[in-house]
């Protein structure tokens, strides 16, 4: 997984927000509700690097790396925490 896969992925499902977490799964939503409801988490909680990018980090056990993907190139980042 990369960041980038993910957010073609999300953006070809005409999808708003993509998420990665755990260096490997991607997350696709259209509201801001699904990713902002446990609001930002320090970054240190996404730790896991990209399987697919070494150089890139993929959220984290209980984290979510979130990308607004907007118009598809303008992308904002924000680390999320997952409560169980």
């Amino acid at each position: 997984m990369t960041r980038s896969k993910c957010w073609e992925h999300c953006a070809s499902h005409n999808q708003r927000y993509a998420a990665v977490q755990a260096a490997q799964f991607c997350l696709c939503g259209n509201s801001n509700h699904d990713y902002s409801r446990h609001g930002k988490t320090n970054e240190s909680d996404c730790y896991s690097l990209c399987g697919g990018n070494l150089n890139e980090v993929c959220g984290g056990s209980w984290g979510n790396s979130v990308f607004d993907l907007g118009e598809v190139y303008y992308i904002t980042y924000l680390c999320k925490t997952i409560r169980r």
